[in-house]
């Protein structure tokens, strides 16, 4: 994830924390030469070597009034890698690295005001955010945008189309364009049902790690959708790779055809397994009951 931008600004906020959470010191960032608490973490036992270098150096970066290191710690914060998981200091540092200009940061900030992570719910600031940077040409941004045209009508400028936004990002190779292209000639919205564009581009999908494109596979194989001839056996393998990449729906489906025995030999321990994963148990589920018919009918 990257994104242009420059320029001195507050990059550092008081949320900013590292893994191992022991210390506070005051850093002076950027050109306005205002300053905020900073907990900076001086022990890194629990980080790889590489980790506690790269997480160092964005914060000796930060100290400069670097917007690129800003963002990469905002990343961090966002996903919790090498740093403390922090929606907020995340949040924080977004929008600053996006005043400053960097598209990335824009989107950014756009999808935390749209999905109110972090401190703020605002899906009319979070939408506008994420078409400027999808007019900018960040591709997630355009898929996103996408997707909040479908989804906030009314929030957004009349005659955009999802459509168009997504075939913007597919002709980059964006996953998840392909994704929700496949998902649009699918339900038959916004363009005519067609299952066979629907197979393709969520295999193209697929093909490229969308997990739920995986799981949309198996159930068209599943179900025979739109005309498509029922495959069992496809089926199963595709919730098997959605499920094996943590998809709780593909788990349950890959554990209901071990328990039918549909597309995979019948296992119900095997099927008791992913209904586990999938955080599920039928009630008509017995392992035990299963366990004595099936003594039963091998001693005959």
């Amino acid at each position: 994830r990257d994104g242009g931008g420059e320029g001195g600004v507050l990059l550092a906020t008081n949320q900013t924390t590292t893994a191992s959470n022991r210390t506070e010191e005051s850093v002076e960032v950027g050109a306005t030469g205002r300053k905020d608490t900073q907990e900076v973490g001086k022990a890194f036992e629990e980080l790889s070597y590489k980790e506690q270098r790269r997480i160092s150096g964005l914060l000796a970066r930060c100290k400069k009034g670097d917007i690129e290191a800003a963002y990469q710690l905002a990343v961090a914060h966002d996903l919790g890698y090498g740093v403390k998981h922090s929606p907020l200091t995340a949040f924080v540092l977004f929008r600053n690295c996006s005043r400053a200009g960097h598209v990335a940061a824009t989107y950014d900030y756009g999808r935390y005001l749209l999905f109110g992570i972090g401190p703020a719910l605002d899906e009319m600031q979070g939408i506008q955010h994420i078409m400027h940077a999808a007019y900018e040409g960040y591709v997630p941004a355009q898929v996103l945008y996408g997707w909040a045209i479908e989804s906030h009508a009314s929030l957004v400028h009349p005659g955009e189309s999802a459509v168009e936004w997504y075939d913007r990002a597919m002709k980059q190779g964006y996953p998840d364009a392909y994704y929700h292209m496949g998902r649009l000639h699918r339900e038959g919205k916004l363009v005519p049902k067609d299952a066979e564009k629907a197979m393709h581009f969520m295999s193209k999908a697929a093909q490229a790690g969308v997990i739920d494109a995986n799981f949309e596979l198996g159930v068209m194989f599943r179900d025979g959708e739109g005309g498509l001839a029922k495959d069992p056996v496809k089926a199963a393998r595709r919730f098997e790779q959605a499920a094996r990449q943590g998809h709780p729906g593909a788990a349950y489906h890959l554990g209901l055809s071990y328990m039918d025995g549909n597309g995979v030999k019948q296992d119900l321990s095997e099927a008791m397994w992913w209904f586990m994963k999938a955080g599920h148990k039928p009630r008509a589920f017995d392992l035990d009951e299963y366990s004595q018919n099936a003594a039963t009918a091998a001693s005959e």
